[in-house]
């Protein structure tokens, strides 16, 4: 279930937030497309160039 998600976030060079992610719930690859700037600020993740990175792929993500 959360392969998707770990694959996902490793593929941004972005896997140290995969533990993050699975702890407030965000533990399905149907979950990436609708990942908002207020799910991430809830993750604690702050770091602007990750959170860009994030979401742009959320949006490329939906694309498929």
């Amino acid at each position: 279930m959360t392969e998707g998600v770990k694959e996902f976030l490793n593929g941004l060079g972005l896997g140290a937030h995969f533990d993050m992610f699975v702890a407030k719930g965000f533990e399905k690859e149907g979950d990436i497309p609708y990942l908002t700037g207020d799910d991430l600020t809830c993750m604690y993740i702050t770091d602007e160039d990750d959170r860009e990175k994030i979401l742009e792929a959320c949006k490329l993500f939906r694309l498929f």
